[in-house]
């Protein structure tokens, strides 16, 4: 479903290296942001930015699905080199990111903000820190709920039992201290499972999706220079 859009965008990256960028669900407009102040910086180009709403609707797989598709297309393209592709994510996005990243193993970088470890504990904190419910019996039906919709098991969805199969490939990891929907220890037992190389950066925000405003300039900045390294 996203050829067209590749077509149309892959052409002004021939000299310089794609980032398959993935928004999380509930704020569509922060991927766009992000996007404008890496290529503030460098020459990226987005090759899928609007995974944002098909992420809302759908089966975290069938997103990981969507960009195995992107790659696949990418490899026709004889401009693109696949060494030079990289993959960042916000929220859902990001624990997409992690998650297809290790189980395909095809990106030369990985970036990913806001990931939860996996999507029973962020039932849990969203319910109980976000909406300031109670765990019983909240969570066990947030958890049938996920289940019955992404049609999957909620324990198939945990980045943390694979981020460690990245590695060698260098990952960095963002998170928020003062998320109340996926609280930074997210982020730093993201950190932990992962192995070298590895860098974790957390920004104090005032809730979630809050980092880059948080950070301003050097958001972009700090993006730009991981993709800039080790994708050029």
């Amino acid at each position: 479903m996203y050829r067209r859009t590749l077509e149309a965008l892959l052409p002004l990256a021939e000299h310089g290296a794609i980032d398959l960028l993935i928004p999380g669900h509930g704020s569509p407009a922060h991927g766009d942001e992000v996007l404008a102040r890496v290529r503030r910086d460098l020459d990226y180009l987005d090759a899928l930015s609007r995974l944002a709403a098909r992420a809302i609707r759908e089966d975290v797989e069938d997103v990981g699905l969507d960009v195995e598709a992107a790659l696949a297309f990418l490899a026709q393209r004889r401009a693109i080199d696949r060494n030079h592709v990289g993959i960042f994510g916000f929220s859902l996005g990001g624990s997409t990111a992690i998650l297809t990243a290790a189980r395909t193993g095809k990106f030369a970088a990985v970036a990913a903000d806001s990931a939860f470890t996996n999507l029973r504990d962020q039932a849990r904190e969203a319910i109980t820190g976000f909406y300031h419910l109670p765990s019983f019996p909240f969570v066990d039906l947030a958890v049938l709920a996920y289940e019955l919709y992404f049609q999957t098991a909620v324990k198939n969805i945990a980045p943390e039992s694979v981020i460690g199969n990245i590695s060698p490939v260098p990952l960095f990891i963002i998170a928020g201290e003062g998320d109340e929907m996926i609280p930074a220890e997210n982020g730093r037992r993201l950190f932990s499972a992962a192995r070298e190389p590895k860098v974790l950066w957390i920004i104090p925000v005032g809730g979630h999706g809050g980092t880059i405003s948080a950070a301003g300039d050097d958001y972009g900045k700090r993006l730009g220079e991981f993709f800039d390294k080790h994708l050029k």
